[in-house]
C-alpha cells in the first residue's frame, strides 16, 4: 500500500478528516513532484546519455524551456606536449549531484525531531544514524542552537492538523494556550513548556507507518486550531503537520511544517524545514547561524535594519528575486543568491528544492 493509499485508508477509519486527508495528500504529490523535477534536472545537467541541452528563457510563465542541439566542439591542434608537471594538489573527483529520497515503502522517514534538550533534538532521525530529509543540514552539535543565545527558553508545539496563531505579551511570567476544541495544556519542562494535547493520545497515527507518511504525521493529537500567547523572550518549537502559522513579534523560531503557510515578523533567529507551502518571515540576523529549507513553495526573506549577515541561498528547480544588495546567479533550471550586509557576522542559509527565493532588506509592520 502506498502513502496515498494509507492516507485514503485513515480519511475511511475516521482517524482524519477527508479535509485533512486531501491536504496529507497534497503534500505527498508536492514532495513526489519535486522529486521528479530535480531528478530531471540532475540528469540534464550531467549530460550523459543526452543528445541535447536544456537552455531556458527568461521564467515569463509562459514558455516552456526549449531543446536545442549542443554546438559541435572546436577542432584543437595535437601537439606533442612536455611531460606535465606534478600537480601541487591531487584533482578531486566531482561530487554526484545531490538527491532526495524517493516515495515509498523503501523510502526513508522524514525527520521526526526529537523532544528540545535531548540527545538528537534537531537532528535526522534514522536507525542507521544518518542525517535525513526535513531540517537543514547541521555541521556539528550545536548548529540548531546558534540561531538563538544559550538558555533560551522554548514552547514546544506538536500538531497534526489545525492553524497556530502566536503573539508576545510581555507583562506575562508564563505562556498561555487555548484551542477551539478544548484539549490543548502548558506542560512545564526542562527547556520550557510543551503544548500538550488531548484527544487519541501521542503518536496515534504513526502505528506500523513507514516511509514520508511517517514524517507527516509526527505530531501528537489534533486539538484543531490553537493560539498562543507567550512572554518576552520566548521561542517556537514547531512539529506541525498540516496548517498554517503566524507568528508576531516572537523572537526565535525553529522546526519542521510539513504542509501549510508560515509567516512570522520580527524574528531574530530561525532553523526551519518546510516540506510544502509558502514561508513568509522578516528578520533581524545579527549573530549566530540561521536556516530555512522549503521543499516545494516559495521562500520570502525580510532582512530588518540592523542586519549584521553573509547569505548564501540556493533554488534546484525554479527562479530567485533579490534586491540590488545582492548577487543572484542562474545556470539552466537553478538559481543562487549571495550578499552581505554590515560585517556580515551572521549567516543565513536559504534553500528552495522546486519554487521561488524572494530576498531583500526593509522593515516589516505587519507584526
Amino acid at each position: 500500500m502506498d502513502e496515498i493509499a494509507r492516507v485514503e485508508q485513515m480519511v475511511a477509519e475516521g482517524l482524519i478528516t477527508a479535509e485533512e486527508g486531501e491536504r496529507l495528500k497534497a503534500v505527498l504529490r508536492s514532495v513526489q513532484e519535486a522529486d521528479e523535477l530535480e531528478a530531471a534536472h540532475a540528469a540534464s545537467e550531467g549530460g550523459e546519455g543526452l543528445d541535447a541541452r536544456l537552455v531556458t528563457s527568461p521564467p515569463n510563465g509562459d514558455q516552456a524551456p526549449a531543446l536545442v542541439p549542443p554546438a559541435p566542439l572546436p577542432t584543437v591542434p595535437v601537439t606533442t606536449p612536455s611531460p606535465p608537471a606534478q600537480p601541487a594538489t591531487p584533482p578531486t573527483a566531482a561530487m554526484p549531484p545531490a538527491s532526495r529520497p524517493a516515495l515509498g515503502a523503501d523510502a526513508p522517514r522524514p525527520t521526526v525531531p526529537a523532544e528540545p534538550g535531548r540527545p538528537g533534538a534537531n537532528e535526522g532521525a534514522r536507525g542507521d544514524g544518518r542525517q535525513t530529509q526535513g531540517r537543514a543540514p547541521k555541521t556539528d552539535d550545536q548548529a540548531a542552537e546558534a540561531s538563538a543565545p544559550a538558555g533560551t527558553r522554548w514552547v514546544r508545539v506538536d500538531v497534526v492538523a489545525g492553524d497556530l496563531d502566536v503573539h508576545v505579551d510581555p507583562s506575562l511570567s508564563e505562556p498561555k494556550v487555548t484551542s477551539d476544541s478544548g484539549e490543548a495544556t502548558l506542560e512545564a519542562t526542562d527547556y520550557g513548556y510543551r503544548v500538550a494535547l488531548g484527544g487519541k493520545g501521542e503518536g496515534f497515527f504513526l502505528r506500523n507507518l513507514e516511509g514520508p507518511l511517517a514524517g507527516l504525521l509526527a505530531g501528537r493529537g489534533r486539538p484543531g486550531d490553537v493560539e498562543l500567547t507567550l512572554p518576552a523572550g520566548f521561542g517556537i518549537d514547531l512539529v506541525m503537520t498540516t496548517g498554517d502559522v503566524d507568528l508576531h513579534g516572537v523572537p526565535y523560531l525553529r522546526g519542521s511544517l510539513s504542509a501549510g503557510d508560515l509567516d512570522a515578523y520580527g524574528l531574530e533567529g530561525i532553523d526551519l524545514s518546510s516540506l510544502a507551502g509558502d514561508v513568509s518571515v522578516s528578520l533581524r540576523a545579527s549573530s549566530g547561524r540561521h536556516r530555512i529549507l522549503n521543499t516545494a513553495g516559495e521562500l520570502e526573506v525580510v532582512l530588518l535594519p540592523g542586519s549584521d549577515v553573509t547569505v548564501n541561498g540556493d533554488v534546484s528547480i525554479g527562479e530567485v528575486k533579490a534586491g540590488p544588495e545582492f548577487t543572484t546567479g542562474r545556470r539552466l533550471m537553478s538559481g543562487t543568491v549571495t550578499g552581505t550586509l554590515g560585517t556580515g557576522v551572521a549567516r543565513l542559509d536559504l534553500k528552495v528544492t522546486a519554487g521561488t527565493i524572494k530576498l531583500k532588506t526593509g522593515t516589516d509592520d505587519r507584526g
